[in-house]
């Protein structure tokens, strides 16, 4: 059974039988102030969704449809792949899901794995150098394991 709760009054915001909810359709749900700590929302339909001060830390958004969702989160479309950054701990490029250290450091070799284009792989690159610039707004200066250094 899934849960969510609101952060602060705990009050059920909603709730399901399912253990997680992958693939699911929360289309404009009001997950206004939910603690959705590493849920699976993999695939789900997340349209319209409300997510402000919505708890998302290590929530897994790999291939989530948040296009016209709002909330904390930052949401690239590339060429070949979406990154979903919801924090240090949890960026999704297309399926693939690490830590924002971990991409910075493997994105190349993870890129021609993928079979990306020299210029795609770049492309990636500036990605993920922007959501760890992104990292450091949201985070009052800090982006935890990017090697930056605070604001």
């Amino acid at each position: 059974m899934t849960t969510i709760l609101h952060k602060y009054t705990k009050a059920v915001l909603y709730s399901t039988t399912a253990d997680n909810l992958r693939e699911a359709d929360l289309r404009e749900a009001n997950f206004s102030g939910a603690d959705l700590r590493e849920a699976n929302l993999r695939e789900a339909n997340l349209s319209g969704a409300d997510l402000r001060e919505a708890n998302l830390r290590e929530a897994n958004l790999s291939g989530a449809e948040c296009l016209t969702a709002v909330g904390k989160f930052l949401r690239i479309c590339g060429s070949r792949h979406a990154i979903v950054c919801v924090d240090s701990e949890t960026i999704s490029v297309g399926c693939l899901r690490n830590t924002l250290a971990w991409w910075v450091k493997n994105y190349r070799v993870v890129g021609e794995q993928q079979g990306y284009s020299p210029s795609a792989i770049e492309e990636y690159g500036r990605h993920l150098e922007y959501a760890a610039e992104w990292l450091v707004r949201v985070n009052g200066g800090i982006a935890n394991q990017t090697g930056h250094s605070d604001a």
